[in-house]
Formats: C-alpha cells, sequence, structure tokens
C-alpha cells in the first residue's frame, strides 16, 4: 500500500481450508545487539518487536522497529507465540565455533471458506516514538477504510508518481529500463514525512 507502511497479502483459501500465518524474526547473530526480538500474537494480531541498544551518536534512547500483522476474513483458530520454532545453527568463522540460535515466530492459525487478507505494518521509532502503538493505528485505519480505498490509493499513488516521472528515450532501452528500476525502488522506500531506509 503506497505511503501507507503497510502491504496487504491476499490469501485465497477453498473449502474451509485451515493454513498457518506467521511473523518471524531471527535473533543478531553478530554478538552486537545482546536483545531478542518480542513476539505477540493476540485475536487477529501477531507482532513482532526488536529493540536495538541506545548510541549516543545516532539513537541516544535506543531504536525500536515493529512488524504487527492483522487478518481480515476467516476465522482464527488459534494466535500464539512459538520461541522454539526452529534451532539455526550459526558457523562463526574464528574457530569455527557454533552457537544455537532458538527462532521465534508469532503465528495466526486460520480456517477460511473465502479469501483472506493479511495486513502487515512496519514501524520504527523514526516514524513514530512508540512504533507498536503507530502500526496497530496503521492497520486499524486501514482496516476502516477498506480494501478497495486501499487499492484505490495504492493506484492513484503510482499513477500520480509516474506522471510526473514518466521518460521514454527512443531507441535507448537500456537506459530506460535503468531509470524506471531505480525510480521505482526510490518510490518503493520513500513517502512523505517518513525517512526512507
Amino acid at each position: 500500500a503506497k505511503n501507507r507502511n503497510l502491504i496487504a497479502t491476499e490469501y485465497q483459501a477453498s473449502g474451509g481450508d485451515k493454513f498457518d500465518i506467521e511473523l518471524a524474526r531471527h535473533k543478531d547473530t553478530t554478538g552486537i545487539i545482546d536483545a531478542s526480538p518480542e513476539f505477540g500474537a493476540e485475536g487477529r494480531d501477531v507482532w513482532v518487536r526488536y529493540q536495538f541498544p541506545a548510541d549516543p551518536d545516532t539513537y541516544p534512547n535506543g531504536f525500536e522497529y515493529v512488524m504487527l500483522g492483522r487478518v481480515i476474513g476467516g476465522e482464527v483458530l488459534k494466535a500464539e507465540v512459538v520461541t522454539n520454532f526452529a534451532t539455526v545453527k550459526q558457523d562463526y568463522a574464528q574457530g569455527g565455533a557454533h552457537r544455537d540460535e532458538i527462532e521465534g515466530v508469532a503465528r495466526l492459525q486460520v480456517k477460511a471458506s473465502n479469501s483472506v487478507t493479511f495486513l502487515t505494518a512496519v514501524f520504527t521509532t523514526r516514524d513514530d516514538k512508540n512504533p507498536l502503538q503507530a502500526a496497530r493505528a496503521a492497520v486499524d485505519a486501514t482496516e476502516r477504510a477498506g480494501l478497495p480505498e486501499l487499492r484505490r490509493e495504492h493506484t492513484q499513488a503510482w499513477h500520480d508518481f509516474w506522471r510526473r516521472s514518466f521518460v521514454q528515450l527512443d531507441g535507448r532501452e537500456f537506459l530506460n529500463q535503468q531509470w524506471f528500476r531505480s525510480l521505482y525502488h526510490l518510490a518503493s522506500v520513500t513517502k512523505p514525512g517518513s525517512v526512507g531506509p
């Protein structure tokens, strides 16, 4: 969803299928960040929070990012956090030592006969001082607006962008492709009032 810090994913279910939707995050494996990601699951929502330590030069109060997802449609049978989802062996170059990292997920088990939409919002402390609250507010606003409005906004935003950015260089197909790719990447990671990654 262009300009909303949000991705809408549609699942086509049929015949009352059961399926899982998961948000996962690996723990930092460099050893620099001691914190582990925190997972949450409640009702139709799942989330991952990762808080990074303070850095006096860039983030004196620390840095946090949140990924929050919500199921729209279907029936949520179970919302759970699984902290022993997988054990990943980390190979370290120095001395060939191994360290096991326990991976976690926030999971929703869903049953549906029709399509199900999963909204995922991503916010950091660069976007809001309370990224979890901001992510939840973004998902709430999107759900209230409805998916037809979300599609209309998204289509209009890209239409307006390309109307201002379109260039066609005759006989220069490679340059045209580079122009479109570069602008697409730029537009995908930026929006008014937000700091690009």
